[in-house]
């Protein structure tokens, strides 16, 4: 169905960052996120451009790979992952020394963000 969706030749839901994303990237101090059902990549291309170390998943190949095409116009550089999120292995994503410090899901339904707690 994504794979579908996804394979034209504009963005599905543009290029810009989810609005709730874009208000709320100031309360994140950049770090290691994980966007989860990233889509063709545009958040995940915002907070990478914002000095993020992003990871990215989404069942849809065509979606990752407009996410890599996205990123590369943009100058950043963002980890997408083709996967099923119910069977993906996060820990291949945290075999890194340092765990995420915070997770990005937005949708139409109910756009959210994790933060991690700060290291005492």
């Amino acid at each position: 169905m994504w794979n579908g969706r996804y394979d034209v030749e504009h963005y599905v839901f543009g290029t810009e960052p989810n609005d709730f994303l874009r208000a709320g990237v100031d309360r994140l101090r950049p770090s290691r996120v994980l966007c989860l059902a990233e889509g063709e990549g545009r958040n995940a291309v915002f907070l990478a451009g914002q000095g993020f170390e992003v990871s990215a998943v989404d069942l849809s190949e065509v979606g990752v790979r407009k996410t890599h095409d996205l990123a590369a116009s943009r100058g950043v550089t963002v980890r997408a992952t083709a996967a099923d999120l119910g069977s993906f292995d996060l820990g291949d994503l945290t075999a890194a020394d340092a765990a995420f410090q915070a997770s990005a899901f937005v949708d139409a339904v109910g756009p959210s963000i994790a933060i991690a707690p700060e290291d005492d």
